[in-house]
């Protein structure tokens, strides 16, 4: 498994250094889709060929990241992967929720404030309800350090 995950791991490293200023373009586009709400129409016929030159250039790169992310799912160990003169990947392990505690679901901090007596209270009265909390799931992600 790790030689499979060696190749593709530099697949992945050899498109972005073969294709750079596509990624730095890609990078730019993420920019500006974050101002879109306040473009102006220059910004979107820019916006727009960009687009069209991603669109263009399918480097397939995300399903290498795909395969990359299959090897770092919840119970596995991330791994880095490095290639000299070109850069390194980096794929980090995902997770699953994870129980955390139970918290009041109104101001926990006025809560938790309140005399012993006033909480019990306000629980026995259905003022307050207790419920699990949970950490969010993550998928694993994919660096690419050139």
């Amino acid at each position: 498994m790790p030689d499979d995950r060696r190749a593709i791991a530099e697949r992945c490293i050899d498109l972005h250094v073969k294709h750079a200023e596509l990624f730095r373009d890609l990078d730019d586009l993420k920019a500006q889709l974050r101002k879109f709400a306040e473009a102006s129409d220059d910004t979107v016929d820019g916006l727009k060929a960009a687009v069209r030159k991603v669109l263009k250039d399918d480097l397939d790169v995300d399903a290498l990241k795909a395969e990359l992310r299959k090897l770092g799912q919840p119970g596995h160990d991330g791994f880095t992967e490095d290639f000299p003169g070109k850069g390194s990947i980096l794929v980090t392990g995902g997770s699953v929720p994870r129980f955390k505690g139970i918290v009041p679901v109104l101001d926990a901090a006025a809560f938790l404030d309140l005399a012993d007596k006033l909480r019990d209270k306000l629980i026995e009265d259905k003022v307050v309800a207790m419920q699990r909390q949970f950490t969010e799931a993550r998928r694993p992600s994919v660096t690419v350090k050139l």
